[in-house]
């Protein structure tokens, strides 16, 4: 009898997750995405890239596919332009550097879906803070949706 409720959950996580994966790609059109990521979210960058990944999305994370240290370069305007949705990694690091913020601002100029990842509260606290500076205040006007990671998941990548 548990094996057969163990192959029963089985099969529906299987139908759960095929119906997930195409009603996401209907609703949000994505077949490829970028990351953004700074060092201490790299682990669980790579981790989100994996997972997206296994439900058949093309990833380009910035600082694995390109050069350390260039702002944009060919490799990640080229990225920039074909990817569907950004997946923003927004930690209280990432919100304050330069070419993070410039990778978003040309994604924002594009027109293009933006899923921010709130990690820790960088977006929420002080009242937030971090939504009323460009280029994050996007979000707010936009009002779009973010996933709020909590430190300790974060943490355990």
């Amino acid at each position: 009898m548990a094996n057969f409720i163990q192959t029963l959950r089985a099969a529906v996580n299987r139908i759960r997750e095929t119906v997930f994966r195409g009603l996401f790609r209907a609703r949000s059109g994505m077949t490829s995405s970028s990351l953004i990521h700074i060092p201490n979210a790299k682990e669980y960058a790579f981790d989100l890239k994996q997972q997206l990944s296994n439900l058949d999305f093309s990833c380009f994370i910035d600082k694995e596919e390109s050069p350390p240290g260039l702002s944009l370069g060919p490799t990640l305007e080229k990225a920039l332009k074909r990817s569907a949705v950004l997946v923003l990694l927004a930690t209280e690091r990432s919100l304050t550097r330069p070419y993070i913020h410039q990778e978003f601002e040309t994604f924002v100029a594009a027109g293009r879906k933006i899923i921010p990842i709130n990690i820790s509260n960088a977006l929420t606290k002080n009242n937030e803070e971090a939504l009323t500076t460009a280029p994050w205040k996007i979000i707010k006007e936009q009002k779009l949706i973010w996933i709020d990671e909590a430190a300790e998941a974060f943490a355990k990548q």
